[in-house]
């Protein structure tokens, strides 16, 4: 039990973080940006190493004894048995320009497995969080303002009154939210029933046929000198799919898989700071993540394919 309130405390104290992580990116926002490049086109903002202290800092204090993996070089490891893996600016390209898709990313990993998953947009105001078993959620506008105001959040009911079947309708008694099945072919929409407002249930899409998909992808840093797959593929999808987007952020862009809005994401060559905890997202709202043969997902492998499930054969046939 002990274990399960641990994962509690965790989770609301990660949320915590990325919110204070997210507002500072926001805040920078609004002045001018001083860029370095790490490589050609890979580049680092003041604000990314900004965000990666606030949370490196509060991670140290609030749990000593865990490690640390960060894209910004923030690391520790002691091989303790719990790691955070962190992306404090995921969508640099497009914070230097100021493109509104980027976020802060936060897991959890225990034992080797990712067991809590927090993914920020502040630009959009947007919380995605999932917690293992117990289901992914989005949670906006009165749901933000009780976390800012450090109000009750009934948040905790969802996540940690019982284990559930990721893809199941969300009952009353967790969070009194439901899914009304809709007239268009991108699956459900959420209508709030008699719950707090500010929070819903996650679930994928329910296209099941690629002509009607909406996909999602992005070019790794060294597409300038190996562009022949990655543009190929991206051809291949254009002329399967309904329509092919590249917003700049993968862990939005598989959290939007997850919030049913896109249809399946494609992309080479991410870091495991990437997608650990968008990965965590997707699977609890029930989709799925693996590599581009449909293998089991390696977070520091090279292949992430993330889908509602539905055209996830389909997408692996035409990445082969």
């Amino acid at each position: 039990m002990s274990g399960e309130r641990s994962l509690d405390e965790s989770l609301l104290h990660a949320i915590d973080i990325a919110l204070k992580a997210g507002r500072l990116l926001r805040r920078r926002l609004a002045f001018k940006r001083r860029v370095r490049y790490k490589g050609r086109i890979d580049l680092v903002t003041e604000a990314d190493k900004a965000s990666e202290d606030l949370i490196f800092g509060a991670l140290r204090r609030g749990f000593p004894d865990d490690d640390v993996l960060s894209e910004e070089g923030s690391n520790r490891a002691t091989n303790s048995a719990r790691r955070w893996v962190v992306d404090p600016l995921d969508g640099t390209t497009n914070y230097a320009h100021g493109i509104s898709f980027f976020c802060v990313s936060i897991a959890l990993q225990v034992a080797g497995r990712v067991e809590l998953g927090i993914v920020f947009a502040p630009i959009h105001d947007e919380l995605f969080v999932a917690r293992r078993g117990h289901g992914a959620f989005l949670v906006v506008d009165d749901g933000l303002r009780a976390l800012g105001e450090k109000r009750p959040l009934p948040l905790p009911a969802p996540l940690f009154d019982r284990p559930h079947a990721p893809s199941r309708t969300c009952g009353p008694s967790v969070c009194r939210f439901q899914f009304v099945a809709s007239q268009r072919p991108h699956g459900a929409r959420l209508v709030p029933h008699g719950g707090p407002p500010g929070i819903m249930r996650l679930r994928v899409s329910a296209v099941s046929s690629l002509h009607r998909a909406i996909l999602v992808t992005g070019f790794p840093y060294d597409v300038h000198l190996h562009p022949g797959n990655y543009f190929r593929w991206f051809r291949r999808f254009c002329m399967a799919a309904q329509a092919v987007r590249r917003l700049g952020s993968a862990a939005i862009d598989m959290c939007y898989v997850a919030a049913g809005r896109l249809d399946g994401f494609w992309e080479s060559k991410l870091h495991a700071w990437d997608t650990a905890a968008a990965q965590l997202i997707v699977e609890e709202a029930g989709g799925r993540v693996t590599d581009f043969s449909g293998r089991p997902f390696d977070m520091f492998g090279t292949e992430t394919l993330a889908s509602n499930g539905r055209v996830h054969r389909r997408m692996v046939e035409t990445l082969r």
